[in-house]
């Protein structure tokens, strides 16, 4: 099957929801059977994951390639010679189409009447199609099932000559067909979620007062309890030895001359939301961020330019250089649909804005790896809006986006001149890379650190942390910024503290060294459910952030 054939049946089954003009593409047949090898399986029932089960007949084997990406149960017959005779099953989620609409569309699809058949497993429509116009005269026969919001395609491809003995076997295997409800999935905690306008803070956090004998915290608040924020050395008999491990530190450059880094900033969680896609599998938006150069996005035939793409970011970042793959195959009927002009914008608010253009170009066609510059912001979010393509006049397709972040290299003296004194040696509060160690959840000031950490509304929380190896300026002083985030499950602020902890002061005498806790009240009113403490933590003087996450649960009292 060619790849235009691939994506025009996608486009048809994704249809069954729109009122589309779909008769000039009914010579198109794709059924996406796939050819592999055969192993036997004990098993007399297979069953999908999707809603439907089937009796393995005698004679014949699952196929073990990777089938299409519907196709919830191939089978083929064994001994065969190729191509076998071969009953595969497709699966289409349609929440809002009936069963006289999922039949209408199946008579468009194959360009003929069919007709409607009670069969022993329930209500189907039946279709029978003319042989293939390839060398191998390949039959087929269609059932098409509507069951609980699921559109079910059965087919049968065999060669004439096998066709009668193979169509007995069909024919039972549709009757023998067994539908169940699809029980849904626990999703995992999103990482990161879409963000909505932030709402006000359930939680009320209070501020520090200053004390003689260590350094506090600005307080904005009048309200200030001394022990709420501060930086200190705790009592070392009430250390938690379980708490020691440090957590892996973000690398990062020091500040000088701006580039952009390595690391792709965007994943398959990155992608927020989209405009149109061709269907949502071949031609999806997710291959816009899955790494692969190979599979892409193509739009709706009906959508119009521009074409726009959300994606976030796990934390905002200055955002140096986007990367477009542009090489989209150009078979017959796809030439010019590779994208051309493309803008780029950031928020810092949420996936709705406001937004603020930083850059724009356009891109050659049939070109991976297309740089796109982009100068210094803060952005969390990113906004794709492509305007224009190569000259097909409904399609526009894109490979792949990545984004990097900047960082900065030291600017050294010239080689030329060789001149200068030797910069002088950076001092740190401690040895290594900037980091944070012994971060932890507790319920009580100094507690031990909880696993699993779970409250109940209205109790307190801690956050503790020791920040690590943080530059020192010429006086002897440290810097130490920290944001403090609160989310549920759904990745919705609850509470936010931009520059929470703003603290510039001197190290403790060694063998002690810096340690910060914080004290953050739950409402009670809080919702029994999962929750995500971010924190950022910035040393001023070196300009270096790290973003750590703390989950914890709240559950009602029994």
């Amino acid at each position: 099957m060619n790849r235009t054939s691939r994506m025009r049946f996608a486009a048809l089954l994704a249809a069954q929801e729109a009122d589309l003009d779909l008769r000039d593409l009914r010579p198109v047949l794709a059924t996406a059977l796939l050819l592999a090898l055969a192993v036997p399986l004990g098993a007399e029932e297979l069953r999908s994951d999707e809603g439907v089960t089937i009796k393995l007949p005698d004679g014949w084997a699952r196929r073990t390639a990777k089938l299409g990406p519907t196709t919830a149960i191939a089978i083929e017959r064994a001994g065969s010679p190729d191509p076998r005779p071969a009953i595969t099953v497709n699966v289409f989620l349609r929440d809002t189409i009936t069963e006289e609409k999922a039949f209408k569309v199946a008579s468009e699809i194959f360009g003929k009447a069919g007709e409607i058949l009670e069969r022993p497993s329930g209500r189907f429509y039946r279709v029978d199609l003319d042989a293939d116009s390839d060398a191998s005269k390949m039959q087929t026969r269609v059932y098409v099932a509507h069951r609980d919001k699921r559109v079910y395609y059965f087919f049968l491809k065999a060669k004439p000559e096998s066709w009668k003995e193979c169509l007995q076997v069909f024919e039972a295997v549709v009757d023998g067909a067994t539908f169940f409800a699809v029980v849904a999935k626990e999703a995992p905690l999103p990482a990161p979620a879409p963000e909505t306008a932030p709402v006000a803070s359930p939680a009320e956090v209070a501020r520090p007062k200053p004390r003689p004998a260590e350094p506090t915290f600005k307080a904005p608040e009048p309200q200030a309890k001394p022990e709420d924020f501060i930086v200190r050395e705790p009592d070392p008999r009430k250390r938690d030895p379980a708490a020691e491990t440090a957590p892996v530190a973000s690398p990062v450059v020091p500040r000088g001359v701006r580039q952009a880094a390595s690391a792709n900033l965007l994943a398959a969680p990155s992608l927020v939301s989209q405009d149109s896609e061709y269907d949502p599998d071949i031609w999806a938006a997710k291959h816009l961020v899955d790494g692969s150069p190979t599979s892409g996005w193509c739009s709706a035939p009906s959508a119009k330019a521009p074409h726009r793409f959300v994606l976030e970011l796990a934390r905002a970042v200055d955002v140096a250089r986007l990367s477009f793959d542009n090489a989209c195959p150009e078979e017959k009927g796809f030439e010019g649909a590779a994208a051309r002009e493309v803008v780029v914008e950031g928020s810092t608010q949420g996936a709705r804005g406001p937004w603020r253009e930083l850059a724009r170009g356009t891109l050659a066609r049939g070109k991976n790896d297309q740089s796109l510059e982009v100068p210094q912001n803060e952005s969390r979010w990113l906004r794709i809006s492509l305007l224009s393509n190569h000259g097909h006049p409904t399609l526009t397709e894109l490979m792949e986006v990545r984004a990097f972040a900047a960082q900065y290299a030291e600017a050294g003296p010239s080689p030329s001149t060789g001149t200068g004194a030797p910069p002088a040696p950076t001092r740190t509060t401690d040895d290594g890379a900037f980091r944070v160690e012994r971060l932890r959840l507790s319920k009580e000031k100094d507690g031990a650190a909880l696993d699993p950490a779970v409250f109940a509304p209205g109790d307190t929380l801690w956050v503790y942390f020791k920040p690590r190896a943080m530059r020192l300026n010429e006086h002897g002083n440290y810097g130490l910024e920290v944001d403090l985030r609160l989310e549920d499950a759904k990745g919705e602020e609850t509470l936010t503290k931009p520059k929470l902890l703003d603290h510039v002061g001197a190290p403790p005498k060694p063998p002690n060294s810096p340690y910060v806790s914080l004290k953050v009240p739950l409402p009670s009113a809080l919702a029994a459910g999962s929750y995500v403490v971010r924190i950022t933590v910035r040393d001023s003087f070196a300009q270096k952030e790290l973003n750590e996450r703390l989950t914890f649960e709240v559950k009602k009292a029994p």
